[in-house]
């Protein structure tokens, strides 16, 4: 990624700094997997050990049950042990659909059980897990993500987010697919000149990622049972076949017929719990990135902020150089996707900004919902009545990431010069934030990206 080119060292820069003042490696979970317990090949044991009273076998037993702990399997109040509700659960399902074993190819049975359960017991650790991969599939091809569970390491750790930023974003608005998410922050930090805590804290996350990336097939398994229940019934057949068990990044062993048709059962038996609705599409909560930032409570009181201040260094184009092939139809769609959901934002923020003028907030008009091409997205006012018109430039990452003025934006602008806004929207999977850019946008480097093109006379 050119981090550079795309704006975002101060950010890269804080970011790394933070994370060198810590030994611990922060990264967003899918998995409740930590140190001895890896996945669930052996836990059956364990549970039926709890549930009978009796110690279970283990080389660490200490550590095992902080591990069963973790998964929200057991609880340990004072020296008791017990099974959760969770753990109660899981463990008659798995004798029900005889994988209550250690065979490495009914682990992602037993993970569907684990998985479908807790959603219908709203278990945590496990929302936090549907809930991040549910924005992660609204961004990213989800078989991409399964399939190279490297480079999904690599973006869980990127996606850690300190004061509100994240470095995952800027693979989100370039729109690169999977298999070019890398970890090249402690060359950047190098390179950049970045200070010795910064680049200290790049080569722990190297590290980080380095380390985990061995135990990415439980991370792949837990994945592929959430997109399991997550997808159509119809299409689930297809994703079983297309995977299998893993073996490494890339490379599955196939199921056979008889545990695909088991497969099958088990997601089928969950869709009521996830709310099958019509085309037997689950509806799981946040499915896509308007639901998973829908949930936010906006904070407008606190929501403007001063234009940011970059590094003082001109951005370039960005991106990832000659190897990225664009998916320009997904990449519309995701932009129009945030568009949306920015315009939402600041029309609630416009409503709120005028709440003591019922009169202005009756007359605000969202405009582009009828007309896209007045160069605005909605008729507002100032508190005193003038005309405010607002075009909306939203992203997932900080404000200071670039974004796109189109011809027609612009001379609306210079045609209204005293009424004009751009309302550049951040942060809008976390708690969105906004700063105001009025022409002639002296706070903005405006380079030409389009060119209109004629044929030349002869003449």
């Amino acid at each position: 990624m050119d981090w550079q080119g795309i704006g975002l060292t101060d950010e890269i820069a804080s970011w790394l700094d933070h994370t060198g003042q810590t030994t611990a490696t922060k990264e967003r979970r899918l998995d409740p997997f930590a140190t001895s317990m890896r996945d669930f090949d052996d836990v059956s044991a364990d549970l039926a050990s709890v549930a009978a009273k009796t110690t279970i076998s283990h080389n660490d037993v200490k550590q095992r049950l902080a591990d069963l702990r973790a998964a929200a399997l057991i609880e340990t109040p004072g020296d008791a042990v017990s099974l959760t509700a969770l753990g109660k659960v899981v463990l008659n399902e798995w004798a029900k659909w005889d994988i209550a074993n250690s065979e490495k190819a009914d682990e992602l049975a037993r993970t569907l059980v684990v998985y479908g359960v807790a959603f219908r017991l709203s278990a945590p650790p496990y929302e936090q897990f549907f809930s991040y991969w549910a924005e992660l599939r609204a961004v990213f091809a989800p078989e991409a993500l399964i399939d190279n569970w490297d480079s999904l390491f690599t973006l869980n750790y990127l996606d850690h987010r300190l004061n509100g930023f994240a470095p995952g974003d800027a693979y989100r608005d370039e729109m690169a697919p999977v298999s070019e998410i890398e970890y090249d922050l402690d060359l950047f930090a190098k390179t950049a000149r970045l200070t010795g805590r910064a680049v200290k804290g790049a080569e722990q996350v190297g590290r980080g990622i380095e380390g985990k990336i061995p135990r990415g097939r439980a991370r792949a398994t837990a994945c592929l049972a959430m997109e399991l229940l997550m997808r159509p019934a119809l299409e689930r057949e297809a994703l079983i076949v297309r995977f299998g068990v893993p073996l490494r990044p890339r490379e599955w062993d196939q199921f056979n017929a008889a545990r695909t048709k088991r497969l099958l059962e088990i997601a089928a038996s969950f869709d009521v719990t996830l709310g099958a609705a019509a085309g037997n599409q689950p509806a799981i909560a946040g499915a896509g990135p308007v639901a998973v930032v829908a949930a936010i409570v906006p904070d407008y009181a606190n929501a403007l902020k001063p234009p940011p201040q970059p590094n003082g260094k001109k951005a370039g184009k960005g991106g990832l150089g000659g190897r990225k092939k664009t998916d320009h139809k997904r990449r519309q769609e995701r932009n129009s996707e945030i568009g949306k959901l920015g315009e939402e934002f600041i029309l609630g923020y416009e409503r709120w900004r005028l709440a003591q003028y019922p009169h202005l907030v009756e007359q605000i008009v969202h405009v582009s919902l009828d007309d896209d091409t007045l160069g605005y997205d909605i008729k507002s006012f100032e508190t005193d009545g003038r005309d405010r018109y607002v075009e909306v430039k939203a992203t997932e990452g900080p404000l200071v990431a670039r974004f796109f003025l189109s011809a027609n934006e612009a001379e609306c602008a210079e045609a209204n010069a005293d009424t004009y806004v751009v309302a550049r929207v951040g942060n809008l999977r976390t708690q969105p934030i906004l700063c105001e850019l009025r022409h002639p946008f002296d706070e903005l480097d405006l380079t030409t990206s389009i060119y209109e093109c004629t044929f030349r006379s002869k003449d």
